[in-house]
């Protein structure tokens, strides 16, 4: 959550951390900006949190709210065989998991 949530130039000593999602809450949500909002994830998560494999990563608008986004992240933790499916919306909260 922090990884995504962060805007970069947020923490003093690391000014390159976070992916700054909330940045992107007015943009249009097209193809270019919902690749550049996985790009943004996947390169702070392979710099930040090496240790995850990400297997699935979906960004999509939020139907329930305008100019919202949802991004639905499944990881594999390979140290201890972990998997976990998380769906956050554009606030960093945690929704339940049905489908994006």
């Amino acid at each position: 959550r922090n990884i995504l949530f962060t805007v970069p130039g947020e923490r003093v000593m690391d000014p390159q951390f976070g992916a700054g999602i909330q940045t992107f809450l007015f943009e249009h949500l097209n193809e270019i900006t919902i690749d550049d909002i996985k790009s943004r994830i996947i390169s702070q998560i392979n710099k930040y949190a090496s240790y995850i494999d990400v297997k699935r990563l979906e960004v999509a608008e939020d139907s329930e709210n305008q100019n919202g986004i949802l991004i639905l992240l499944q990881v594999f933790v390979p140290s201890i065989q972990e998997e976990a499916t998380l769906l956050f919306n554009d606030k960093g909260e945690l929704s339940e998991y049905n489908s994006i």
